[in-house]
């Protein structure tokens, strides 16, 4: 493990399967809400459900950043 790293690769990658993880998008990204409608990500807010990779799942929590 590099000392920068708190966590192995390993677990980092645990975390992408898990679900809870977290994702970083810019504005403007298109996300596959359950019903085939596509939305910003700036319109995505929490209780709506979007499609993931192992199926519709809920959003658990928004959060907006300026860079």
């Amino acid at each position: 493990m590099r000392p920068y790293r708190q966590r192995s690769a390993e677990d980092l990658l645990q975390d992408l399967s898990s679900d809870t993880a977290c994702t970083c998008l810019l504005a403007g990204n298109r996300i596959l809400m359950e019903d085939g409608r596509l939305l910003p990500i700036e319109r995505v807010r929490e209780g709506q459900r979007v499609m993931t990779m192992s199926g519709p799942a809920a959003v658990l929590r928004t959060e907006t950043t300026c860079l």
